[in-house]
């Protein structure tokens, strides 16, 4: 088994937006919900269902600088990852990074 990304459909195509989420956790649930309500297109990936060897590359590609753990759920925008799920933050950084392009 590979990574399966799924794309919701949504209206809005930029910034190109990839979701990490473990599948039992709420803020990930919560997350996903917001990027649907916004009508943003993105892929999501639920870590943690992934053969381990696919868990291993994917927490190398997200983990953040200076050796910190992950804190999920995990947005990567464009040029940028968000850690943690706060709405106030994530619809922030989402319309200034949509506002870019």
């Amino acid at each position: 088994m590979k990574a399966d990304y799924t794309k919701p459909e949504g209206g809005l195509e930029t910034p190109e937006l990839t979701l990490y989420g473990l599948s039992f956790c709420d803020h990930c649930r919560e997350a996903k919900e917001l990027l649907e309500s916004m009508g943003l297109s993105f892929r999501y990936l639920q870590v943690d269902r992934l053969p381990k060897k696919e868990i291993v590359r994917i927490k190398r590609k997200i983990e953040p600088a200076g050796g910190k753990s992950i804190v999920y759920p995990v947005l990567k925008t464009d040029n940028d990852f968000l850690y943690g799920f706060d709405q106030t933050i994530w619809q922030q950084k989402l319309r200034q990074a949509a506002e870019v392009r």
